[in-house]
């Protein structure tokens, strides 16, 4: 599934599907929303990055895949010097006005 993807480091790609606990033998037609949503940030995150902008990135994954993710990010942002912009909830920081 995540292996047709050219110019993507092998070892990033496994450190990634161990991180999120993606399953190589799921069918995206087949897996829950929260496997689907796993896949996806997996997606995202294949190829590194200098400056990351995530919004409520975590909203569908358990709270140990939470964990594991923003350990993750926070090991990218150690060992290779990334920014990352992480936003939990937009909604408590805007105003709704009638």
């Amino acid at each position: 599934m995540l292996n047709g993807f050219p110019g993507v480091d092998p070892v990033r790609r496994a450190k990634l599907m161990e991180v999120l606990d993606i399953n190589p033998d799921w069918r995206m037609h087949t897996v829950s929303d929260g496997q689907r949503r796993r896949v996806q940030i997996c997606l995202g995150l294949l190829k590194p990055f200098d400056v990351l902008l995530l919004d409520e990135i975590t909203v569908d994954l358990d709270v140990l895949g939470r964990a594991d993710l923003m350990q993750f990010l926070k090991e990218e942002c150690e060992q290779r010097g990334a920014t990352i912009i992480y936003v939990g909830c937009l909604s408590c920081c805007t105003s709704h006005q009638s």
